[in-house]
């Protein structure tokens, strides 16, 4: 069972898991919210408390919550490379420069290179969970539906698990 605590802003209306899963309370019922996926292949939720409301990226709930306030300039990091992997421990502050250069030895800012390896583990962890569709899962990574698709029935990648 992950440990959950309340949003800063939203005590009240919502919660958050360090395992990145964020709840709505509804009669002090915890609700799980499905939230969508940005087109950088984030995942976000619509956070509401009365006339209040904000989208909020989750990676970035997780860690003020678990981690504490960012730094002036720090990014949030998914250690792993897995954008959609919103763990506390998959998660770390990074200052700007760090961040960048972090990104750049994974290929994610390399524009010929649209996967890592890590990435197509990620697809094929994601689609193993029935949790995501092959749309989301191609929006969270930036490929083509086909592309997720030929990794997950085994005609392309074959060479990771």
């Amino acid at each position: 069972m992950s440990n959950i605590l309340p949003i800063p802003g939203f005590e009240f209306s919502h919660s958050i898991g360090d395992d990145g899963t964020v709840y709505r309370n509804i009669g002090g019922v915890l609700k799980p919210l499905q939230g969508s996926i940005s087109y950088h292949g984030y995942r976000k939720v619509h956070l509401r408390h009365g006339a209040t409301g904000k989208i909020e990226a989750v990676h970035r709930l997780v860690a003020a919550v678990f981690i504490g306030e960012c730094k002036n300039g720090d990014f949030v990091t998914h250690i792993n490379g897995d954008r959609l992997d919103n763990r506390v421990e998959n998660l770390k502050y990074l200052p700007r420069k760090e961040s960048n250069k972090s990104a750049l030895r994974r290929g994610e800012n390399n524009h010929f290179a649209k996967l890592t390896n890590n990435g197509v583990r990620s697809i094929k962890s994601a689609s193993r969970t029935g949790k995501y569709t092959q749309k989301e899962i191609a929006i969270a990574h930036r490929v083509c539906e086909r592309t997720v698709k030929d990794i997950i029935t085994g005609k392309s990648w074959t060479h990771l698990d």
